[in-house]
């Protein structure tokens, strides 16, 4: 079975609440005609209570073209719908004011579950691709707002809601959609949500998994749900969906491990590839920053990493690239970097280079050593510009080189030597640990100070048995 690569979840209900959905409706649109009529006064508008039920019975025709025809369309024609029901024919700016008083009803509303933004961050840390598909009538900034608000919206990749779409879920092409923009075939993905006909039965359709995130909703009723849906799992909390993805990567491995060729290897650089100063030590040894460097290394807050590199690129902005690359050439490879390098490209392996240091000098090495792929931070020309990459971002990397490359876990194997590379190394089936001592729960070969053409040999040779634990 195809990895999972991306986890796709649905927005109400699954990652956000709204308290009082069906109480508060009146509320809602209440607030919009008083902001509408507050707005364009003297429009000879009908009374409030007549608005507020026009409003509702074109909300709930929607939703009826929803549920039988998978029909979607912007807010506009729903609000359009309610204004011919008191039979008006609005101009753009009624249907703007309308729709202006409803955002600002339902602004701030949301509350986000306690499990969610702990779940997307160590998603995101295990290198998955993340997306929200919603199905909604509402416009998409009333949306991102609330993602904003809860601080949700760097946590995920693509968000689609179908007032953008022609259809809805359980339509397939809305799960498509999702996929596509995400860079991923749908046998890659798996869509988390609440509902199981919407969710569920429309992303098993759409050739993805499905993961019920169980509920006592109305829709999730006995008699609500027609017979036969059967999610691929299912969980009672957010908090639940690390582990159980862990469990199929780990079902995934085994399957895959059995006579199946490794065809990728991800090298960290510092420590794993370089032995004793890094990339960064190196250069500032010869620009005399050394003990500057050093307090650097130290640092593990984000914050003041990113103003530790805005200070290196400093350094290097006051000499040539020549001088960079001199810096570059004192550095002491790993013992069998060359010849492990070349054993796994002479057996048609491809070779990845994957490191938070500084991209022109992963480049450099990369070069150097025949790797076919690299990442690193990268830095304009003129010193000015930073793409930082950090340690969470190597598992998401290397996740999206093998869906390029259509390898699955079992077929890729990673080298590294630190917390900066676990993720990375439990995103693959054949990890390498050449650090002093790995954390107990990492299941790798661990070669302290390995050599790396041992390791090389031992990946020509398809790791075979259970990798051993320190």
């Amino acid at each position: 079975m195809t990895a999972v690569q991306a986890v796709i979840f649905d927005l109400g209900a699954t990652l956000v609440d709204w308290p009082d959905w069906e109480g508060d409706v009146e509320r809602r649109w209440a607030l919009s005609y008083d902001h509408l009529v507050a707005a364009l006064p003297g429009g000879d508008w009908p009374d409030r209570d007549a608005y507020v039920r026009a409003m509702r019975a074109a909300e709930l025709a929607h939703w009826e073209c929803v549920n039988e025809e998978r029909w979607s369309g912007p807010p506009s024609g729903l609000l359009g719908d309610g204004f011919r029901r008191l039979g008006r024919h609005p101009r753009e700016a009624e249907l703007l004011a309308a729709l202006d008083g409803y955002a600002r009803a339902v602004a701030g509303w949301a509350a986000v579950y306690p499990d969610t933004r702990d779940t997307l961050q160590t998603l995101r840390g295990r290198g998955y691709r993340l997306g929200l598909l919603s199905n909604t009538w509402w416009a998409a900034e009333w949306h991102n707002v609330d993602l904003a608000a809860h601080g949700l919206t760097s946590l995920l990749d693509e968000v689609v809601y179908t007032s953008d779409l022609p259809h809805s879920k359980p339509h397939p092409a809305v799960f498509l959609e999702v996929a596509g923009r995400l860079g991923m075939a749908p046998v890659a993905c798996v869509m988390v949500g609440d509902r199981l006909i919407d969710d569920v039965s429309g992303a098993l359709g759409a050739g993805m998994r499905a993961i019920w995130k169980r509920n006592d909703k109305p829709w999730s009723r006995p008699g609500a749900v027609p017979p036969g849906i059967v999610p691929t799992a299912t969980i009672a909390a957010l908090a639940e969906l690390p582990a159980l993805l862990q469990s199929w990567e780990g079902a995934d491995v085994a399957a895959e491990r059995c006579g199946t060729a490794v065809r990728l290897v991800a090298f960290d650089l510092d420590g794993t590839l370089l032995r004793g100063d890094t990339v960064c030590e190196g250069i500032a040894r010869r620009l005399g920053h050394l003990e500057r460097m050093r307090e650097f290394e130290r640092l593990t807050e984000i914050g003041a990493m990113t103003a530790a590199r805005e200070e290196l690129a400093g350094y290097y902005r006051q000499v040539t690239t020549a001088v960079l690359q001199d810096c570059l050439g004192t550095l002491r490879l790993a013992p069998g970097a060359v010849e492990g390098v070349r054993l796994l490209r002479r057996h048609d392996i491809k070779v990845a280079i994957v490191s938070i240091t500084w991209a022109f000098a992963v480049e450099w090495f990369a070069r150097r050593l025949g790797a076919d792929h690299w990442i690193g931070t990268g830095l304009s020309p003129d010193g000015l510009t930073i793409a930082h990459f950090w340690p969470e971002d190597k598992a998401r990397w290397l996740r999206e080189l093998m869906g390029r490359l259509d390898l699955r876990a079992g077929q890729v194997a990673a080298v590294g030597d630190s917390w900066g590379d676990l993720a990375m190394l439990r995103l693959v089936g054949h990890p390498f640990y050449v650090g002093a001592r790995p954390p107990a729960d990492l299941a790798a070969h661990h070669l302290p100070d390995g050599d790396i053409r041992e390791i090389a040999q031992a990946i020509v040779g398809r790791v075979a048995g259970n990798p051993a634990r320190a």
